[in-house]
């Protein structure tokens, strides 16, 4: 009979204890993006790098990098472009492989105003890519690369922003060895450029 009652109570409980389950999204209101390397085609037609915002609600949003920020309100339903500056934020490919500081680029909701989504457009000649930015909030510690070698002979990289201070990347390369990078400061970016033609996938 024991038994029978403290099923029955285990059970009753198990059902009527909060189920918690995840809620993700791309809105947010803290984000981080970064301009890669973008081979041009021709130095008359080099890239630049558009942040576009959007909201359900009306909202406000500044988005900066290094010495450029840029404060907007973001209409309901709109999406509003920011045109991030080339020179505070672009990560030439001379630079991969070293702390760069303050080159990632921030875009950040007022406090207290409603969420956002925001997206990345890099474009230069008949070039162009673009990325949608996932929120602080959805962010993990472990990613693994998925990219292709490149026929032309370039350079596959991984564009990396620290979100917080004092973040410990650990690069486990496709050699076996482990790269250790400190970035300091939130905003602080390292481009891993692995060698020439090389498929960095796995990384």
């Amino acid at each position: 009979m024991n038994k029978v009652v403290l099923f029955i109570l285990i059970l009753f409980v198990s059902f009527t204890s909060r189920v918690l389950g995840q809620n993700i999204s791309n809105e947010g209101t803290n984000f981080w993006a970064v301009f890669p390397t973008h081979v041009p085609n021709s130095q008359a037609t080099l890239a630049n790098l558009a942040v576009f915002v959007t909201s359900k609600f009306n909202t406000e949003v500044t988005v900066s990098c290094g010495a450029y920020t840029s404060t907007k309100t973001i209409p309901a339903n709109t999406a509003v472009q920011f045109d991030v500056d080339r020179n505070a934020a672009y990560v030439n490919l001379a630079e991969a492989n070293t702390n760069l500081i303050n080159r990632g680029i921030h875009i950040k909701v007022t406090d207290g105003m409603p969420k956002v989504s925001a997206y990345t457009h890099i474009y230069a000649g008949a070039r162009s890519a673009a990325s949608l930015i996932l929120p602080f909030e959805t962010l993990g510690q472990t990613y693994y690369s998925m990219n292709y070698t490149q026929s032309a002979g370039g350079n596959n990289f991984l564009a990396l922003v620290a979100a917080e201070a004092n973040t410990t990347l650990l690069i486990h390369e496709k050699s076996g060895t482990v790269k250790t990078v400190t970035l300091v400061n939130a905003g602080d970016v390292y481009e891993y450029v692995g060698s020439t033609n090389s498929d960095l996938t796995g990384v």
